[in-house]
C-alpha cells in the first residue's frame, strides 16, 4: 500500500514538473519572440516528420503537402508547378465523381502515384 502511494506521489511529482516547464516555456516564449520562434520551428520539424500529411518549407516557412514535395523532389518541378497539377488532378477526379477506379487511373496517370496518397490529393 505504502509503495503505490510513494509511485503515485513521483508519478504526481513528475507530472508537476512537466507543467511548470511548460508554463516557463509557454511564458519565455511570449515574451522573447526569437525563443517563441524557435520553439515554434522544433514543434514543427519534429511533429511534421514524412510520415505526417503535410512538411515544414523553410524557404516558405508554411506547410507543404506531402504530394507537392513528391513531385518537386521525383519530377524537378517548382513548388507553383507542383501545385497545379495537384489541382489539376483534384479537379479531373472531381469531374469523375470520383469513381473509385477512375481515380486509382488518374492518380497513377497524372502523379504516377499509388492510391495510398489519396487523402493527401483529398484533402
Amino acid at each position: 500500500m505504502l509503495d503505490d502511494i510513494l509511485v503515485g506521489l513521483i508519478y504526481l511529482s513528475l507530472i508537476m514538473g512537466l507543467v511548470s516547464l511548460a508554463g516557463v516555456l509557454a511564458w519565455l516564449a511570449e515574451k522573447v519572440p526569437a525563443f517563441g520562434r524557435l520553439i515554434d520551428r522544433l514543434i514543427d520539424s519534429t511533429l511534421l516528420s514524412d510520415d505526417s500529411e503535410y512538411f515544414y518549407d523553410e524557404e516558405e516557412d508554411d506547410l507543404m503537402n506531402r504530394i507537392v514535395k513528391i513531385l518537386m523532389e521525383r519530377d524537378d518541378l517548382t513548388r507553383a508547378e507542383a501545385e497545379e497539377r495537384l489541382e489539376e488532378t483534384r479537379q479531373m477526379m472531381s469531374d469523375c465523381e470520383y469513381d473509385p477506379i477512375e481515380c486509382e487511373e488518374i492518380m497513377y496517370s497524372e502523379l504516377g502515384l499509388e492510391l495510398d496518397y489519396i487523402f493527401d490529393l483529398l484533402l
